[in-house]
């Protein structure tokens, strides 16, 4: 038989399945056209993949990622003044009124996995982590997350150590030692593992959102680095209950550095496991 009538024949069969199939023009096998990614087929019952949230992509995989840049939209433009500034988150919220921390947690445990990415240390490598509440008129506003590798040792583990209930924005921004790597933002949801210790430090009494703003500091200090979360609560861009606020700037900050003092010279005492 003649070769083109071969040919012919295979493609009048091929053609035929594709429309039975309703897969016209994409027959199994093929690759999808350059710069795009095939479609993960659903098993039987499997529901959709849920759309990206709001003014933040999300990965091939539905997975979020931590980025560099924060998309403008109805949800996040309320916090971008907050998430993008690079001053002393400390002096900003003592500018809202009475500010306290409250110590949540201080131990030696293994950190997340995109935190040890973000550190260059393997996943299974203990660090000693530091948690807190940050509040303003007995309102918590923030939940901060601190992780200190534990190698090298040096001035921040012992910083760290006796800080206890004392702002560590107030040390961070008074030392001229210290250097601030790029920011980095995320929109937390149930699938990291930040969320839960967010919302229960947030102490949310109406019930909790779905997604909590975040952001990341690398702060590095000659050999040591120490990397910073900040978890935003929605309270946070809400009216703040009438009060008489300090004013923010360079004296609020020296006001707060007042009891870190002792920290720097090496003279206050140890209250913590590191």
């Amino acid at each position: 038989m003649p070769a083109s009538r071969n040919h012919r024949r295979r493609v009048s069969r091929r053609s035929a399945h594709e429309h039975a199939s309703g897969n016209k023009g994409t027959a199994a096998g093929r690759r999808p056209p350059p710069g795009t990614t095939a479609a993960k087929p659903r098993r039987d019952g499997e529901p959709p993949a849920p759309p990206a949230p709001d003014g933040w992509p999300m990965s091939a995989a539905g997975e979020q990622q931590w980025r560099d840049r924060i998309t403008r939209s109805v949800d996040s433009t309320p916090f971008l003044p907050w998430l993008r500034d690079r001053g002393s988150l400390t002096a900003r919220l003592q500018s809202r009124g009475h500010f306290a921390v409250r110590l949540l947690r201080q131990r030696r445990c293994q950190p997340t996995a995109d935190e040890a990415l973000a550190l260059g240390q393997p996943p299974a490598v203990r660090a000693w982590v530091r948690e807190v509440a940050l509040s303003c008129d007995d309102r918590v506003l923030v939940f901060a997350h601190t992780v200190l590798p534990c190698q090298p040792r040096g001035p921040l583990t012992r910083w760290l150590a006796r800080l206890g209930e004392r702002s560590l924005g107030a040390l961070l921004f008074a030392h001229v030692g210290f250097s601030r790597g790029p920011m980095k933002f995320h929109r937390l949801d149930h699938r990291h593992a930040l969320f839960v210790p967010a919302v229960q430090a947030l102490q949310f009494a109406d019930g909790a959102p779905s997604a909590l703003w975040a952001r990341r500091s690398q702060f590095g200090f000659g050999a040591q680095s120490v990397l910073v979360t900040e978890v935003f609560s929605p309270a946070l861009v809400q009216p703040a209950p009438d009060a008489a606020a300090p004013a923010c700037g360079a004296d609020s900050l020296r006001q707060d550095l007042g009891p870190c003092r002792p920290i720097l010279k090496g003279a206050a005492p140890c209250r913590s496991p590191f």
